[in-house]
Protein backbone atom coordinates (compact mmCIF):
# COMPACT_ATOMS: atom_id res chain seq x y z
CA UNK A 1 0.00 0.00 0.00
CA UNK A 2 1.08 3.59 -0.45
CA UNK A 3 2.96 5.54 2.17
CA UNK A 4 -0.08 7.67 2.98
CA UNK A 5 -3.76 7.56 2.07
CA UNK A 6 -5.70 10.78 1.74
CA UNK A 7 -9.38 10.62 2.62
CA UNK A 8 -11.81 11.29 -0.21
CA UNK A 9 -13.46 14.05 1.85
CA UNK A 10 -10.51 16.36 1.22
CA UNK A 11 -11.25 16.57 -2.51
CA UNK A 12 -12.64 19.85 -3.82
CA UNK A 13 -13.46 21.22 -7.25
CA UNK A 14 -11.08 23.26 -9.38
CA UNK A 15 -11.73 24.96 -12.75
CA UNK A 16 -12.36 22.43 -15.49
CA UNK A 17 -14.46 20.19 -13.29
CA UNK A 18 -11.65 17.91 -12.15
CA UNK A 19 -10.91 17.00 -8.58
CA UNK A 20 -8.07 18.48 -6.56
CA UNK A 21 -6.99 17.93 -2.99
CA UNK A 22 -5.06 21.09 -2.17
CA UNK A 23 -7.92 23.33 -1.06
CA UNK A 24 -7.36 22.12 2.52
CA UNK A 25 -3.96 23.39 3.70
CA UNK A 26 -4.35 21.43 6.93
CA UNK A 27 -4.35 18.21 4.93
CA UNK A 28 -1.30 19.26 2.97
CA UNK A 29 0.57 19.46 6.26
CA UNK A 30 0.49 15.66 6.42
CA UNK A 31 2.46 15.23 3.20
CA UNK A 32 6.17 14.50 3.34
CA UNK A 33 7.68 16.47 0.48
CA UNK A 34 8.80 16.23 -2.20
CA UNK A 35 6.09 13.85 -3.32
CA UNK A 36 3.68 12.85 -6.04
CA UNK A 37 -0.02 12.54 -5.29
CA UNK A 38 -2.00 10.33 -7.67
CA UNK A 39 -5.77 10.30 -8.04
CA UNK A 40 -7.01 7.03 -9.64
CA UNK A 41 -10.46 8.56 -10.23
CA UNK A 42 -8.99 11.25 -12.46
CA UNK A 43 -6.88 8.68 -14.32
CA UNK A 44 -9.89 6.48 -15.03
CA UNK A 45 -11.97 9.49 -16.09
CA UNK A 46 -9.25 10.56 -18.55
CA UNK A 47 -9.10 7.02 -19.94
CA UNK A 48 -12.85 6.86 -20.48
CA UNK A 49 -13.00 10.29 -22.14
CA UNK A 50 -10.30 9.42 -24.65
CA UNK A 51 -11.70 5.96 -25.36
CA UNK A 52 -15.20 7.37 -25.89
CA UNK A 53 -13.93 10.13 -28.18
CA UNK A 54 -12.00 7.62 -30.33
CA UNK A 55 -14.75 5.03 -30.48
CA UNK A 56 -12.13 2.24 -30.60
CA UNK A 57 -10.42 -0.01 -28.08
CA UNK A 58 -7.73 1.85 -26.13
CA UNK A 59 -4.54 0.10 -24.99
CA UNK A 60 -2.76 1.72 -22.04
CA UNK A 61 1.01 2.09 -22.04
CA UNK A 62 2.12 1.09 -18.55
CA UNK A 63 5.53 2.75 -18.88
CA UNK A 64 3.81 6.10 -18.38
CA UNK A 65 3.03 5.20 -14.76
CA UNK A 66 4.17 1.77 -13.53
CA UNK A 67 3.44 2.53 -9.87
CA UNK A 68 1.94 -0.71 -8.45
CA UNK A 69 -0.50 1.10 -6.12
CA UNK A 70 -1.84 3.25 -8.95
CA UNK A 71 -2.24 0.24 -11.22
CA UNK A 72 -3.94 -1.77 -8.48
CA UNK A 73 -6.68 0.88 -8.47
CA UNK A 74 -6.91 1.35 -12.24
CA UNK A 75 -5.72 -1.57 -14.32
CA UNK A 76 -8.92 -3.58 -13.89
CA UNK A 77 -10.65 -0.95 -16.05
CA UNK A 78 -8.11 -1.25 -18.88
CA UNK A 79 -9.99 -4.13 -20.45
CA UNK A 80 -8.79 -3.44 -24.00
CA UNK A 81 -5.22 -4.26 -23.10
CA UNK A 82 -1.97 -2.88 -21.71
CA UNK A 83 1.45 -2.42 -23.27
CA UNK A 84 4.60 -3.23 -21.29
CA UNK A 85 8.28 -2.86 -22.14
CA UNK A 86 10.05 -5.03 -19.57
CA UNK A 87 9.74 -8.10 -17.38
CA UNK A 88 9.31 -5.76 -14.41
CA UNK A 89 6.27 -4.11 -15.97
CA UNK A 90 4.94 -7.49 -17.04
CA UNK A 91 5.17 -8.70 -13.43
CA UNK A 92 3.17 -5.68 -12.25
CA UNK A 93 0.20 -6.35 -14.55
CA UNK A 94 0.06 -10.15 -14.45
CA UNK A 95 -3.02 -11.20 -12.50
CA UNK A 96 -4.33 -7.62 -12.49
CA UNK A 97 -4.93 -6.61 -16.09
CA UNK A 98 -7.98 -8.38 -17.55
CA UNK A 99 -7.25 -7.65 -21.20
CA UNK A 100 -4.48 -8.71 -23.56
CA UNK A 101 -0.87 -7.80 -22.85
CA UNK A 102 1.38 -6.40 -25.55
CA UNK A 103 5.15 -6.54 -25.08
CA UNK A 104 7.06 -3.92 -27.07
CA UNK A 105 10.74 -3.14 -26.59
CA UNK A 106 13.53 -2.13 -28.97
CA UNK A 107 15.81 -4.28 -26.77
CA UNK A 108 13.73 -7.45 -26.80
CA UNK A 109 15.82 -10.38 -25.58
CA UNK A 110 15.40 -14.07 -24.91
CA UNK A 111 14.29 -13.63 -21.30
CA UNK A 112 11.55 -11.16 -22.24
CA UNK A 113 10.35 -13.38 -25.11
CA UNK A 114 10.06 -16.39 -22.82
CA UNK A 115 8.32 -14.37 -20.12
CA UNK A 116 5.85 -12.95 -22.63
CA UNK A 117 5.13 -16.36 -24.08
CA UNK A 118 4.60 -17.90 -20.64
CA UNK A 119 1.77 -15.47 -19.88
CA UNK A 120 0.34 -15.51 -23.41
CA UNK A 121 1.22 -11.92 -24.13
CA UNK A 122 1.45 -10.62 -27.69
CA UNK A 123 4.85 -9.39 -28.91
CA UNK A 124 5.48 -6.35 -31.10
CA UNK A 125 8.37 -7.09 -33.46
CA UNK A 126 10.60 -4.05 -33.96
CA UNK A 127 13.31 -5.32 -36.31
CA UNK A 128 14.68 -8.14 -38.46
CA UNK A 129 16.95 -9.08 -35.54
CA UNK A 130 13.93 -9.53 -33.26
CA UNK A 131 12.22 -11.67 -35.90
CA UNK A 132 15.34 -13.84 -36.14
CA UNK A 133 15.40 -14.14 -32.32
CA UNK A 134 11.80 -15.34 -32.28
CA UNK A 135 12.39 -17.81 -35.10
CA UNK A 136 15.41 -19.21 -33.27
CA UNK A 137 13.38 -19.63 -30.07
CA UNK A 138 10.36 -21.19 -31.81
CA UNK A 139 11.26 -24.81 -30.86
CA UNK A 140 11.21 -23.81 -27.16
CA UNK A 141 7.81 -22.11 -27.35
CA UNK A 142 5.03 -24.58 -26.68
CA UNK A 143 2.45 -21.92 -27.47
CA UNK A 144 4.02 -19.26 -29.70
CA UNK A 145 2.91 -15.71 -28.95
CA UNK A 146 0.83 -13.80 -31.45
CA UNK A 147 2.84 -11.07 -33.16
CA UNK A 148 2.44 -7.54 -34.43
CA UNK A 149 5.05 -5.82 -36.58
CA UNK A 150 5.99 -2.25 -35.78
CA UNK A 151 6.33 0.07 -38.75
CA UNK A 152 8.54 3.14 -38.58
CA UNK A 153 6.24 6.16 -38.62
CA UNK A 154 8.66 8.36 -40.54
CA UNK A 155 9.04 5.76 -43.29
CA UNK A 156 5.30 5.12 -43.40
CA UNK A 157 4.45 8.82 -43.72
CA UNK A 158 7.45 9.86 -45.83
CA UNK A 159 6.67 13.14 -47.58
CA UNK A 160 3.14 13.38 -46.20
CA UNK A 161 3.65 15.52 -43.10
CA UNK A 162 6.17 17.97 -41.75
CA UNK A 163 7.51 18.30 -38.24
CA UNK A 164 7.61 14.53 -37.63
CA UNK A 165 10.78 13.73 -35.71
CA UNK A 166 12.80 10.84 -37.09
CA UNK A 167 13.16 7.94 -34.67
CA UNK A 168 14.78 4.53 -34.67
CA UNK A 169 11.73 2.35 -34.01
CA UNK A 170 10.08 -0.14 -36.32
CA UNK A 171 10.88 -1.20 -39.86
CA UNK A 172 10.39 0.07 -43.39
CA UNK A 173 6.95 -0.77 -44.86
CA UNK A 174 8.48 -3.13 -47.44
CA UNK A 175 10.40 -4.95 -44.72
CA UNK A 176 7.20 -5.37 -42.70
CA UNK A 177 5.82 -7.47 -45.54
CA UNK A 178 8.93 -9.64 -45.70
CA UNK A 179 9.07 -10.11 -41.91
CA UNK A 180 5.41 -11.13 -41.79
CA UNK A 181 6.05 -13.83 -44.37
CA UNK A 182 9.19 -15.10 -42.62
CA UNK A 183 7.45 -15.30 -39.24
CA UNK A 184 4.42 -17.03 -40.72
CA UNK A 185 6.73 -19.60 -42.35
CA UNK A 186 8.19 -20.28 -38.88
CA UNK A 187 4.71 -21.11 -37.54
CA UNK A 188 4.01 -17.76 -35.85
CA UNK A 189 0.68 -16.02 -36.24
CA UNK A 190 1.10 -12.40 -37.33
CA UNK A 191 -2.08 -10.70 -36.19
CA UNK A 192 -1.39 -7.04 -36.88
CA UNK A 193 0.69 -3.93 -37.39
CA UNK A 194 1.73 -1.21 -34.99
CA UNK A 195 2.80 2.39 -35.60
CA UNK A 196 3.55 5.26 -33.24
CA UNK A 197 4.59 8.70 -34.45
CA UNK A 198 5.72 10.00 -31.07
CA UNK A 199 4.43 11.90 -28.05
CA UNK A 200 2.31 14.90 -28.97
CA UNK A 201 2.29 13.93 -32.65
CA UNK A 202 -1.46 13.38 -32.96
CA UNK A 203 -2.36 16.75 -34.50
CA UNK A 204 0.43 16.52 -37.10
CA UNK A 205 0.05 12.89 -38.11
CA UNK A 206 -3.59 11.94 -37.52
CA UNK A 207 -4.81 12.99 -40.99
CA UNK A 208 -2.32 10.64 -42.66
CA UNK A 209 -1.99 7.61 -40.39
CA UNK A 210 -5.22 5.80 -41.25
CA UNK A 211 -4.82 5.97 -45.02
CA UNK A 212 -1.19 4.87 -44.96
CA UNK A 213 -1.86 1.99 -42.58
CA UNK A 214 -4.76 0.74 -44.66
CA UNK A 215 -2.62 0.47 -47.77
CA UNK A 216 0.15 -1.36 -45.89
CA UNK A 217 -2.25 -3.66 -44.06
CA UNK A 218 -3.76 -4.73 -47.36
CA UNK A 219 -0.28 -5.52 -48.72
CA UNK A 220 0.64 -7.58 -45.65
CA UNK A 221 -2.70 -9.41 -45.63
CA UNK A 222 -2.26 -10.31 -49.29
CA UNK A 223 1.27 -11.57 -48.66
CA UNK A 224 0.06 -13.76 -45.78
CA UNK A 225 -2.96 -15.04 -47.61
CA UNK A 226 -5.21 -14.03 -44.74
CA UNK A 227 -6.35 -10.72 -43.24
CA UNK A 228 -4.67 -9.09 -40.28
CA UNK A 229 -6.92 -8.65 -37.27
CA UNK A 230 -5.41 -5.69 -35.38
CA UNK A 231 -4.06 -2.34 -36.50
CA UNK A 232 -2.61 -0.33 -33.62
CA UNK A 233 -2.45 3.28 -34.81
CA UNK A 234 -0.66 4.53 -31.69
CA UNK A 235 -1.92 8.00 -30.99
CA UNK A 236 0.57 10.51 -29.65
CA UNK A 237 -2.18 12.09 -27.55
CA UNK A 238 -1.20 14.61 -24.93
CA UNK A 239 -3.51 16.23 -22.40
CA UNK A 240 -4.49 18.97 -24.88
CA UNK A 241 -6.24 16.57 -27.24
CA UNK A 242 -9.62 17.81 -25.98
CA UNK A 243 -8.87 21.41 -26.97
CA UNK A 244 -9.76 20.79 -30.63
CA UNK A 245 -12.83 18.52 -30.90
CA UNK A 246 -13.08 19.14 -34.65
CA UNK A 247 -9.68 17.50 -35.19
CA UNK A 248 -10.72 14.42 -33.25
CA UNK A 249 -14.06 14.22 -35.10
CA UNK A 250 -12.36 14.49 -38.48
CA UNK A 251 -9.81 11.86 -37.52
CA UNK A 252 -12.45 9.41 -36.31
CA UNK A 253 -14.32 9.93 -39.56
CA UNK A 254 -11.20 9.00 -41.51
CA UNK A 255 -11.11 5.63 -39.74
CA UNK A 256 -14.39 4.39 -41.26
CA UNK A 257 -12.87 2.68 -44.36
CA UNK A 258 -10.19 1.03 -42.22
CA UNK A 259 -12.62 -0.24 -39.61
CA UNK A 260 -14.68 -2.03 -42.25
CA UNK A 261 -11.83 -4.52 -42.73
CA UNK A 262 -9.71 -4.42 -39.56
CA UNK A 263 -9.99 -4.01 -35.80
CA UNK A 264 -8.52 -0.57 -35.19
CA UNK A 265 -7.05 0.15 -31.76
CA UNK A 266 -5.19 3.08 -30.26
CA UNK A 267 -2.65 3.37 -27.50
CA UNK A 268 -1.98 6.02 -24.87
CA UNK A 269 -0.05 6.51 -21.67
CA UNK A 270 0.51 10.23 -21.26
CA UNK A 271 -3.09 11.31 -21.92
CA UNK A 272 -4.41 8.66 -19.52
CA UNK A 273 -2.10 9.15 -16.54
CA UNK A 274 -1.08 12.81 -16.86
CA UNK A 275 -4.29 14.38 -15.46
CA UNK A 276 -4.15 12.18 -12.36
CA UNK A 277 -0.87 13.25 -10.80
CA UNK A 278 0.46 16.26 -8.88
CA UNK A 279 4.03 17.01 -7.82
CA UNK A 280 4.20 18.65 -4.40
CA UNK A 281 7.22 20.41 -2.92
CA UNK A 282 7.85 23.01 -0.20
CA UNK A 283 9.79 26.24 -0.19
CA UNK A 284 12.72 25.96 2.20
CA UNK A 285 14.28 29.40 1.67
CA UNK A 286 13.92 32.54 -0.43
CA UNK A 287 16.03 35.43 -1.64
CA UNK A 288 15.85 38.41 -3.99
CA UNK A 289 18.32 38.25 -6.85
CA UNK A 290 18.58 40.11 -10.14
CA UNK A 291 15.14 41.66 -9.95
CA UNK A 292 13.33 38.43 -9.15
CA UNK A 293 12.45 36.26 -6.19
CA UNK A 294 14.14 32.89 -5.88
CA UNK A 295 12.12 30.22 -4.07
CA UNK A 296 14.33 27.25 -3.20
CA UNK A 297 12.25 24.09 -2.87
CA UNK A 298 12.94 20.76 -1.21
CA UNK A 299 12.25 18.97 -4.52
CA UNK A 300 13.27 19.67 -8.08
CA UNK A 301 14.68 18.03 -11.17
CA UNK A 302 16.04 15.11 -9.13
CA UNK A 303 12.46 14.10 -8.34
CA UNK A 304 10.43 15.68 -11.19
CA UNK A 305 12.92 15.86 -14.03
CA UNK A 306 10.35 16.86 -16.65
CA UNK A 307 9.73 20.22 -14.96
CA UNK A 308 13.32 21.33 -15.59
CA UNK A 309 12.74 21.09 -19.37
CA UNK A 310 16.42 20.42 -20.01
CA UNK A 311 15.55 18.88 -23.39
CA UNK A 312 13.44 21.83 -24.54
CA UNK A 313 15.03 24.64 -26.54
CA UNK A 314 12.39 27.18 -25.49
CA UNK A 315 11.61 26.91 -21.78
CA UNK A 316 7.93 27.54 -21.05
CA UNK A 317 8.13 27.30 -17.29
CA UNK A 318 5.11 25.87 -15.51
CA UNK A 319 3.29 28.23 -13.15
CA UNK A 320 2.52 26.24 -10.00
CA UNK A 321 -0.33 26.48 -7.55
CA UNK A 322 1.07 27.97 -4.34
CA UNK A 323 -0.58 27.41 -0.97
CA UNK A 324 0.91 30.06 1.34
CA UNK A 325 2.33 29.10 4.70
CA UNK A 326 0.87 32.16 6.43
CA UNK A 327 -1.58 35.04 6.01
CA UNK A 328 -2.04 36.34 2.48
CA UNK A 329 0.19 39.18 1.32
CA UNK A 330 -0.12 41.66 -1.56
CA UNK A 331 1.33 40.66 -4.95
CA UNK A 332 4.93 41.55 -5.71
CA UNK A 333 6.11 43.27 -8.87
CA UNK A 334 9.00 40.82 -9.05
CA UNK A 335 8.65 37.51 -10.89
CA UNK A 336 9.31 34.32 -8.95
CA UNK A 337 11.57 31.47 -10.03
CA UNK A 338 10.98 28.14 -8.29
CA UNK A 339 14.22 26.18 -8.16
CA UNK A 340 15.04 22.70 -6.94
CA UNK A 341 17.34 21.25 -4.34
CA UNK A 342 20.32 20.33 -6.49
CA UNK A 343 23.47 22.20 -7.51
CA UNK A 344 22.52 22.11 -11.18
CA UNK A 345 21.89 25.53 -12.78
CA UNK A 346 19.22 23.90 -14.96
CA UNK A 347 17.22 23.00 -11.86
CA UNK A 348 14.47 25.56 -12.41
CA UNK A 349 11.08 23.89 -12.14
CA UNK A 350 8.61 26.77 -12.38
CA UNK A 351 8.00 30.49 -12.71
CA UNK A 352 5.20 32.88 -11.83
CA UNK A 353 4.36 36.57 -11.87
CA UNK A 354 1.95 38.74 -9.92
CA UNK A 355 2.05 36.60 -6.78
CA UNK A 356 3.02 37.52 -3.21
CA UNK A 357 6.68 37.13 -2.28
CA UNK A 358 7.39 33.46 -1.59
CA UNK A 359 7.99 32.35 1.99
CA UNK A 360 9.60 29.34 3.58
CA UNK A 361 6.92 26.75 4.23
CA UNK A 362 4.80 27.61 1.17
CA UNK A 363 3.48 24.47 -0.51
CA UNK A 364 4.10 24.43 -4.27
CA UNK A 365 2.03 22.14 -6.50
CA UNK A 366 2.43 21.26 -10.16
CA UNK A 367 -0.61 19.42 -11.49
CA UNK A 368 -0.89 17.19 -14.56
CA UNK A 369 2.30 15.34 -13.79
CA UNK A 370 0.89 11.85 -13.46
CA UNK A 371 2.85 10.43 -16.41
CA UNK A 372 6.55 9.61 -16.59
CA UNK A 373 7.16 10.68 -13.01
CA UNK A 374 9.89 8.02 -12.81
CA UNK A 375 11.86 9.66 -15.64
CA UNK A 376 15.10 10.92 -14.08
CA UNK A 377 18.67 11.17 -15.42
CA UNK A 378 20.73 10.14 -12.36
CA UNK A 379 20.71 9.92 -8.59
CA UNK A 380 22.57 13.25 -8.46
CA UNK A 381 23.80 14.22 -4.96
CA UNK A 382 22.09 11.10 -3.59
CA UNK A 383 18.95 13.17 -3.05
CA UNK A 384 15.97 11.23 -1.78
CA UNK A 385 13.26 10.05 -4.12
CA UNK A 386 9.83 11.60 -4.08
CA UNK A 387 7.25 9.93 -1.87
CA UNK A 388 4.12 8.49 -3.51
CA UNK A 389 0.62 9.08 -2.16
CA UNK A 390 -2.85 8.17 -3.33
CA UNK A 391 -6.07 10.11 -3.09
CA UNK A 392 -8.55 7.41 -2.21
Amino acid sequence: MSDFLLEREVVAQIPGGEDAFWSRPDRLAGLETPCFVFDPARILAAYQRLKTALGTPLIVSIKANPNPDVLARCVHEFADGVEVASIGELNVVIGRAPGPKFVASPALDEALVLAAASCRAHIVVDSRAQADLLIGLRPRLRTPPALLIRVNAGALLAGQTSGLKADHFGVEPAEAVALAQALQAADFKVIGLHVFAGSGAFARTAPFIAQAMQALAERVSEALGQPLSILNLGGGFDTSWEDDPTLMAAYCGSLAPLRRHFTVVHESGRAVFEPGGTFVTRVVSTKALGGRWIAVCDGGMAQAFRLAQTETFIKNRRAPIVVPAGPSAPPSDRPVSFVGNSCNPADIIGAAEGMPPPRAGDVVLFDRLGAYHTYTPTAFLNLRNAKKYLVS
